[in-house]
């Protein structure tokens, strides 16, 4: 079975697919003759060395960090891979980063997902099975969410559908806010009522009757459905050893709307702390807080950052024409 070259630890992942680090590219290896590769996925802030400027190349410049947005690169990459293996000139290509572990290994789990139907789990197989058992590679912890994220919207890679059809990936996009960002108003929802549709609706504040936010600015969630899933549960521990000296299984009925940064918010979120409370900007009754760095639902569900109004402040009010 095909599966690496030890000598120059590049894998071959399916048919052809290849994942290397940029080992082999830093020692010049001709990829062209010993492989028969002539396309390149550099995956990495470095540029491709100069020995391969004749080669089909794409430079996907970003780290190995969480807070990089794959989805921004999904589609190029993809269509990039496919052209490659299916095109005209059907052939080999080479996707790699610095140590060939998590970016590379990213970007080939995204594309077989979407090539061939595969949940994230398949995916991820159908690459670490082809690399020594005792490697263990795989996307970091950020990058694992994105393409779960991914699997779930359907393997759109298309962004302006993301935004238009995935309210998940509008609540991703927040969870990447920086804490300088919430100054722009760009980064707030409007709060006027949509009523675009039957089935929109806006929530009111329950004592007097303020819209605060639309259907569209709320993310919506579900609460984790298996009973394996530590979400489900809450852990009670000591404040010293922190062993765990109680378990409670987590609600089935979702107490906060989680949403987008609306409008009327910026006055408190730009002061620049991480939690916080709102108040309705009307009649002042404390309907919400928040908390960037991210609070768990009464189902149990995390969410990152955690903007919310709670239910039994509001009036869920449904729009119809």
């Amino acid at each position: 079975m095909d599966t690496t070259v030890d000598s120059d630890s590049i894998y071959r992942i399916l048919g052809g697919v290849y994942i290397s680090s940029a080992r082999p590219l830093l020692e010049d290896i001709d990829l062209r003759a010993k492989y028969g590769i002539e396309n390149i996925v550099s995956v990495q802030k470095e540029p491709i060395p100069e020995y391969y400027k004749d080669y089909n190349r794409l430079h996907v410049q970003i780290d190995d960090l969480a807070s990089e947005n794959l989805f921004l690169h999904f589609q190029k990459v993809n269509r990039f891979i496919d052209e490659c293996l299916h095109g005209e000139k059907e052939g080999k290509v080479l996707i790699h980063c610095n140590a060939g572990r998590s970016r590379s290994v990213s970007f080939v789990v995204a594309y077989l997902m979407k090539r061939y139907h595969l949940n994230y789990k398949q995916a991820l197989y159908a690459v670490q099975r082809k690399y020594p058992k005792e490697d263990k590679v795989g996307p970091n912890e950020g990058f694992t969410r994105q393409l779960q994220l991914y699997y779930e919207c359907g393997c759109c890679d298309d962004v302006k559908e993301l935004d238009a059809k995935y309210p998940q990936y509008r609540g991703f996009k927040m969870s990447l806010l920086q804490r300088s960002d919430v100054t722009s108003d760009a980064a707030y929802k409007d709060i006027k009522e949509v009523g675009e549709k039957e089935g929109g609706y806006v929530l009111r504040c329950k004592k007097c009757g303020q819209v605060l936010a639309n259907s569209k600015a709320v993310i919506p969630h579900d609460p984790p459905s298996d009973e394996d899933d530590k979400q489900k549960y809450f852990y009670k521990t000591t404040f010293y050893s922190k062993e765990v000296v109680g378990v409670q299984k987590a609600s089935s009925e979702c107490t906060h709307f989680f949403v987008e940064p609306v409008n009327w918010m910026k006055p408190e979120l730009g002061k620049g702390e991480l939690e916080g409370r709102f108040d309705c900007f009307k009649c002042g009754s404390k309907i919400g807080g928040y908390r960037w760095q991210g609070s768990r639902c009464s189902c149990g569900r995390w969410m990152v950052p955690a903007i919310h109004l709670q239910k039994a402040k509001v009036d869920k009010v449904m729009n119809v024409r």
